[in-house]
């Protein structure tokens, strides 16, 4: 008996060893800021503290008295994500890219807890921080949820908003996967996976989120890596993994309220990260908005089809700066009576 109990805790100790050992080969470490951003920062690239502690990083270009557009990344994403959009409407607006908390350049403090209205309110003290009191927000995949968010929220400062590969509804599709739920829930499995190479599994989600497989480089499976080991950063993605049903998920009761919010809602037919119904159900949810898909499109049209989605955001974003310009000089000439009595654009 005592033999088989050696036997049993020798071999415990050897599955500790090649436990340790396979986890130390797989184990990376965090990247500091500085050199991140050394290599991921772009020449307009600054940091605006916030309230909250979170030292938020974000990309601004176009002419500062231009009608400014807010950019919102999706999930493991980053400002990149917006290259193509920032260049090609910049001579017109103002346009804003942000990194979210967990995410990019952003930094954020130790105990920050995640959610999409939480990200909402960043974006609303980035903006309040930033003196902008008006603009259209865009966000794409997760960034649409928080667009989404952010105009339930702050419907007086959202002139409109543009959901692409927009998030936000629950996707039943998860109720048939639990094991990462509870992969995840054992705190040292998760820390196993937390700060595990995710090399391999970005370059898989990267070819998963284009039809055109050619799009993910491994310059941008190196970019997506890299900053996901910013300090701190992969905390945050793990607490959101564990706490996504805890979210507050679109409905079209919630999303009525939009009625007053031009919106254009871009979906991809083949994006097969966030189905095209979600698309179908925000332009259904939210009347007078907009819906463009693209038969062979994925996830990620902003970067697959640059200037096919800038074909139809630029009429979209042209709308609503002369409609609101229209109702400015219809107020600045009409009578003081007439101006009172006006609602507001």
């Amino acid at each position: 008996m005592k033999l088989l109990m050696n036997m049993v805790l020798g071999l415990f100790a050897l599955v500790l060893i090649l436990a340790g050992v396979g986890c130390a080969a797989i184990h990376r470490p965090d990247i500091p800021y500085a050199t991140l951003r050394q290599t991921y920062a772009f020449p307009e690239s600054a940091y605006q503290p916030l309230p909250s502690g979170v030292l938020m990083h974000y990309r601004e270009t176009g002419p500062a008295e231009a009608p400014t557009l807010i950019l919102v990344h999706g999930f493991g994403a980053s400002v990149h994500s917006w290259d193509g959009w920032t260049k090609g409407l910049s001579d017109r607006y103002r346009v804003i890219s942000v990194d979210l908390p967990g995410h990019g350049l952003t930094e954020a403090p130790e105990d920050y807890a995640p959610s999409m209205r939480r990200f909402a309110d960043d974006v609303r003290a980035f903006v309040e921080a930033k003196a902008i009191d008006r603009f259209v927000i865009a966000g794409f995949s997760m960034g649409g949820h928080v667009a989404a968010k952010y105009a339930l929220a702050y419907p007086d400062s959202t002139q409109g908003l543009i959901l692409i590969g927009a998030a936000g509804w629950w996707d039943e599709r998860a109720d048939g996967a639990p094991l990462l739920f509870r992969l995840m829930s054992v705190p040292l499995v998760r820390d196993v996976l937390r700060d595990a190479d995710a090399s391999a599994f970005t370059r898989r989600t990267l070819r998963a989120a284009f039809v055109d497989q050619s799009f993910a480089t491994e310059a941008m499976v190196a970019r997506y890596t890299d900053l996901s080991r910013g300090p701190g950063h992969r905390l945050i993605i793990s607490r959101m993994i564990t706490r996504i049903r805890d979210e507050e998920y679109m409905t079209p009761e919630r999303l009525a309220p939009l009625a007053s919010v031009p919106t254009l809602v871009l979906h991809g037919e083949q994006d097969r990260l966030v189905p095209v119904d979600f698309g179908r159900r925000y332009h259904a949810a939210i009347p007078g908005s907009e819906l463009v898909t693209w038969p062979d499109v994925g996830h990620l049209p902003q970067e697959e089809i640059t200037e096919g989605s800038l074909a139809v955001v630029r009429p979209f974003l042209a709308r609503i700066v002369s409609a609101q310009a229209s109702t400015l000089v219809a107020q600045q000439t009409s009578s003081p009576q007439e101006r009172s009595a006006a609602p507001n654009p």
